[in-house]
């Protein structure tokens, strides 16, 4: 197994993959590298492979070391550091860094969002759960947009680097709040914004329970879009 710059390239799996896909990845890897089942591989292999699933399997730890990855780039200086192992020769470590967020930001706003399709569809008088994850893509997409913008915006809020990511996606969710808001008034409510609208409120409450009280009043509260769409 060659080198790995990270503990997803450990596993083969992306930073934005789910918790599913990473498993599925440790248990062909174990299959592969653990030395009961080929006794010419490098015990060092599958204790990489362990190390990386022991972190990225547990929430809390994976929050904390993809909030390493953001940072060590927000640390670097531009004249006296070269690239992290890993980051391409040409790719600026601004670049780098605003990459490193939007993998948070990915990863953060897909998990929260399906926290939010789950709960949303089991409440009395919701909609099936597919109704509700057809809608995941809109809110990753959109909160992928202007990453620099988002960034700033976190940041003229008082919001520290390490909560960056998650404030960004909250900032993202603001602004797709009102985009829809806007929409409907034009167009008319239809179900497609309804929906939406749910979506986004649940989702932009999971992503601000990992924020201080602070950086919530900072950045503004819950859109609520579903009770402004109410009155429209």
């Amino acid at each position: 197994m060659p080198s790995a710059a990270t503990l997803y390239d450990r596993l083969g799996c992306k930073p934005d993959d789910d918790n599913k896909t990473l498993r599925t990845a440790y248990r062909e890897l174990a299959r592969r590298y653990h030395p009961d089942s080929n006794s010419g591989i490098n015990p060092a292999h599958m204790q990489q492979v362990n190390e990386a699933w022991k972190v990225l399997s547990d929430p809390g730890a994976r929050a904390e070391y993809d909030r390493t990855l953001i940072d060590l780039t927000d640390r670097l200086t531009l004249t006296t550091v070269a690239n992290p192992p890993g980051w391409p020769a040409s790719t600026s470590r601004r670049d780098a860094w605003y990459a490193g967020i939007r993998v948070q930001i990915v990863r953060l706003t897909r998990a929260s969002a399906r926290s939010a399709a789950l709960a949303l569809s089991i409440r009395s008088g919701g909609h099936p759960r597919p109704v509700y994850d057809a809608k995941i893509d809109t809110l990753v997409a959109y909160n992928l947009n202007d990453t620099a913008d988002r960034v700033e915006g976190a940041r003229s809020a008082g919001v520290a680097p390490l909560d960056l990511g998650p404030a960004a996606a909250v900032v993202g969710l603001t602004r797709l709040a009102e985009r829809t808001y806007a929409d409907a008034r034009i167009v008319g409510v239809g179900t497609s914004h309804e929906v939406l609208a749910e979506l986004i409120d649940r989702t932009w409450d999971n992503l601000a329970r990992g924020l201080s009280p602070e950086v919530i009043t900072a950045l503004g509260s819950n859109p609520q879009l579903s009770r402004r769409l109410s009155t429209l």
